[in-house]
């Protein structure tokens, strides 16, 4: 898939969407991408895992019309996100994009701002550029091309997902249905809504 005819179909989707729908994708994304942020805090014992799970929780729940406390919240992920120059890996990068994708989700929230999921989606690229860097460094002492990247099966698996979920949401008539879909969560565990993909999903 060409970049520009990505960018042109979330832009698009985006102008159309309500902010259920628009949150609903962020909420996917963070799902997706909190697992990095889980191994990362597991290996350097720093950060707090329950945080991201939380936010990802108070969003599912908004969007079952549950009345949530989530003002402040991007404010509290904030003192989460590591600087991944402190930690000098990539684990610590992916970790980074992962935090910052959940902060923006919940700033999402408390702004009402339906164009943060494009930097939802971005994070999910970046992390997506960032595993090819590394695999790519590993055959080759010269840095990747921009075009190597974004021609990368990673990368391209990444944004023609993310065009599908948007038709998906812009098809589905119940926002936590689609959710619940995606992500199979068990009704029994809706609350605490607690898995994460991995990420060669």
């Amino acid at each position: 898939m060409d970049t520009n005819i990505y960018e042109s179909a979330v832009r698009s989707a985006l102008k159309e969407f309500s902010l259920k729908q628009a949150i609903v994708l962020s909420l996917i994304c963070c799902h997706r991408v909190g697992s990095y942020y889980d191994r990362f805090s597991r290996a350097e014992t720093w950060g707090n895992p329950d945080k991201l799970r939380n936010a990802r929780t108070a969003v599912y729940n908004w969007l079952k019309g549950v009345n949530t406390d989530y003002k402040g919240q991007s404010a509290s992920l904030e003192v989460e996100i590591p600087d991944s120059d402190d930690f000098g890996s990539v684990e610590a990068t992916l970790a980074q994009v992962a935090a910052i994708a959940h902060y923006y989700m919940v700033e999402q929230l408390e702004s009402k701002e339906i164009q943060l999921t494009q930097l939802v989606l971005d994070r999910c690229l970046e992390i997506a550029d960032v595993r090819i860097q590394e695999l790519l460094d590993k055959d080759s002492r010269m840095e990747p091309s921009i075009a190597a990247i974004e021609s990368h099966n990673i990368y391209q698996k990444e944004m023609r997902l993310h065009v599908e979920l948007l038709k998906g949401i812009k098809g589905s008539l119940d926002p936590v249905e689609f959710v619940d879909k995606v992500l199979a969560v068990k009704k029994d565990k809706q609350e605490q809504f607690d898995f994460r993909l991995d990420e060669e999903n």
